[in-house]
């Protein structure tokens, strides 16, 4: 319901009925509530909380689809396309393994999965982005209050998983230090070999 969105005031229904799967597919992996990090965002991006960190969802009424941003019908073990067509602004799946790490690429960008996420320690920590200049991602182990040293052109963002609309920090608008509540995601985005500090107290 789009009226949820704080960002447009509507409410509107849309529905689109999908056929029965005879012979589901399954993906490699067990997607069911599993949330994804985003990981080649630029600095300069417009971004709202909802576009770094997404979940998906399978159903066990409905075997053989998924929802990763729009509904999807698992075509192979590692792709699942449109579920319901007569939407716009929908893109398909392809799932891949990567030492050890579940990949996503949806249409433009790639998300990996958030349960490898290393844990912030206390104190500094020191962060480079590495020679493909995926934005590295950290959560904190505990309630930590923050603070960041990041290059000129360099964007960091602490996110909260449960917390709707805009980052909890975003280094574009704000400065100093923030409270993140345990759990929550600090984002480094940057081009490669720049080199990020966190500190963490």
């Amino acid at each position: 319901i789009a009226e949820k969105d704080p960002f447009y005031g509507i409410d509107n229904l849309m529905f689109q009925k999908v056929p029965e799967e005879k012979n589901s597919k399954k993906l490699i992996a067990d997607i069911k509530s599993k949330v994804w990090l985003i990981r080649n965002m630029t600095p300069s991006i417009q971004l709202y909380r909802e576009t770094a960190i997404l979940s998906s969802d399978t159903y066990r009424e409905l075997p053989g689809y998924l929802t990763f941003m729009s509904p999807l019908r698992v075509e192979d073990e590692h792709s699942a396309t449109y579920a319901a067509p007569l939407f716009r602004d929908q893109f398909e799946l392809e799932m891949y393994e990567n030492d050890g790490i579940l990949w996503i690429r949806s249409g433009i960008f790639l998300f990996s999965d958030a349960g490898k996420t290393r844990v912030l320690r206390s104190g500094q920590n020191a962060v480079m982005i590495g020679e493909k200049g995926y934005n590295e991602w950290y959560r904190t182990g505990s309630g930590s209050i923050l603070s960041f040293e990041k290059p000129e052109k360099g964007r960091i963002m602490v996110l909260a998983e449960e917390a709707e609309g805009l980052a909890l920090f975003d280094s574009i608008t704000d400065e100093g230090e923030v409270y993140a509540p345990e759990g929550s995601y600090v984002v480094c985005i940057g081009r490669p070999g720049e080199m990020f500090t966190v500190n963490v107290k």
